[in-house]
């Protein structure tokens, strides 16, 4: 059994020790949602923690977050494998270069949340502006009150940010 597979075998069972709300403010104060509440208890619990949650990354993928989120510089740097020797196998250059965004030419838009824990309005930002040739279809969304976990689990997810991510989709930038 993968560490996943355990994480989704204990979510429900953690659930049901914890209670609801229990569980609900666990899960947001690591994935940084801000509407306790406001969430389907169902699909929560039995979708989202038993199921897909932590799907499809790796401890490696989790760790490279924490690396940049203790760099002070704006640049988005490539993994750093802890030491010179090694970087330099991996990119030729003792620490890891940062990813060229300026390269990014495609169509974007970009929706941010005012509490979200996990990527500060700012950084987001800084982020944003080092997009220098990516063509963005409309200004940036900004909901208010809206933490990282809140952009897919919210109950007003519906109301208050997929219209907007449909007509960017379908290709209306109002």
């Amino acid at each position: 059994m993968s560490v996943w597979d355990a994480i989704h075998a204990a979510a429900p069972v953690l659930c049901n020790a914890l209670a609801y709300p229990g569980c609900v403010d666990l899960v947001c104060d690591f994935a940084g949602c801000e509407s306790h509440g406001g969430y389907n208890e169902s699909v929560l619990v039995d979708v989202v923690f038993a199921h897909s949650y932590f799907a499809g990354t790796s401890f490696r993928n989790l760790e490279h977050y924490d690396q940049m989120e203790r760099i002070t510089e704006t640049a988005v740097r490539k993994f750093d494998f802890g030491n010179a020797s090694a970087n330099v196998r991996a990119y030729g250059t003792p620490t890891p270069p940062a990813y060229d965004l300026a390269k990014f030419t495609g169509r974007a838009a970009a929706f941010l949340g005012t509490a979200d824990r996990m990527v500060r309005e700012e950084d987001a930002l800084a982020t944003l502006a080092l997009l220098t040739n990516a063509d963005f279809v409309r200004p940036h969304d900004v909901i208010p009150g809206y933490g990282h976990g809140d952009f897919i689990w919210a109950l007003d997810a519906a109301t208050r940010l997929y219209p907007a991510v449909v007509a960017v989709l379908e290709g209306r930038y109002d």
